[in-house]
């Protein structure tokens, strides 16, 4: 038996209970509108679809503030990562460096407890993985040096002509640093807008 419905879109398909035994009129909930015939799915209805869709999305909103959340209480005392080093071209050796922010979150720093090696905008710079660098950049020289366990914790940060590689201590923590990188440049642009048009 396909399962009832019981959203708005079977308003104006009334069904004919009276070929339904009484046992079987059941209104199910839509996370289980589903046949578990073989594990194939029934094909869901547009309602259902949504509702779905919907949770989904939520779902993943809610992912991505829990891992900025994190990424931006860690970042405060700093995150320790490996920096590709390369001079002339020549890739020289990865780094051990600690990426932390300014307080107001505008900056992303690049160095040592003792001295800052770079300071690279937000608003300013564009943060991508592995694999897009690698579409982008597929001769890059430290891209090249990145052995293959390290690819998923690859973090490339773009300034201007300026490439900046970094490894993170593992994958969780790699996608952490791009995550938080990315929706923190896109919160710094707004900021940077918003004080353009105050100031016009």
């Amino acid at each position: 038996m396909n399962p009832i419905c019981a959203c708005a879109c079977n308003q104006n398909n009334p069904v004919d209970e009276g070929n339904v035994d009484d046992d079987e009129k059941v209104v199910y909930p839509v996370q289980v509108l589903r046949v578990l015939n073989d594990g194939i799915d029934s094909p869901r209805s547009p309602c259902e679809s949504h509702l779905l869709a919907k949770e989904t999305k939520d779902e993943k909103k809610k992912k991505l503030k829990e891992i900025v959340a994190a990424f931006a209480q860690e970042v405060q005392t700093g995150i320790s990562c490996l920096q590709c080093v390369v001079v002339d071209g020549v890739f020289m050796m990865n780094k051990r460096v600690l990426l932390s922010m300014n307080e107001s979150m505008t900056t992303v720093s690049l160095g040592t407890k003792s001295s800052l090696v770079l300071i690279v905008p937000l608003s300013t710079a564009k943060f991508v993985d592995y694999n897009k660098l690698l579409s982008l950049r597929p001769d890059n020289v430290a891209l090249k040096a990145v052995k293959d366990d390290d690819r998923a914790s690859t973090v490339a940060i773009y300034n201007g002509p300026e490439l900046i590689i970094i490894i993170a201590n593992d994958p969780k923590s790699g996608e952490k640093i791009l995550k938080g990188l990315q929706v923190l440049g896109v919160r710094a642009r707004h900021v940077e807008e918003d004080s353009t048009v105050e100031g016009a």
